[in-house]
C-alpha cells in the first residue's frame, strides 16, 4: 500500500509526457501540411493572376 501511495502522482506525469510524445509527430505533420497548402495556394493564386492578366 505504501509504494502505491508514493507513486500516486506518477501515472499522470507519465501519461502527460506520453501524450506529448504521441502528438509531436502529428503537430509536425500538421505544420508541414499547412505550409504545403499555403505554398499551393500562393502558387495557384499567382498562376491564376498571370493567366488573367495575359
Amino acid at each position: 500500500m505504501q509504494t502505491v501511495h508514493q507513486t500516486g502522482n506518477h501515472p499522470s506525469i507519465c501519461f502527460r509526457t506520453f501524450s506529448k510524445d504521441l502528438f509531436m509527430p502529428f503537430k509536425k505533420l500538421l505544420k508541414n501540411w499547412k505550409m504545403n497548402l499555403e505554398k499551393l495556394l500562393n502558387f495557384t493564386l499567382k498562376e491564376s493572376i498571370t493567366s488573367l492578366t495575359k
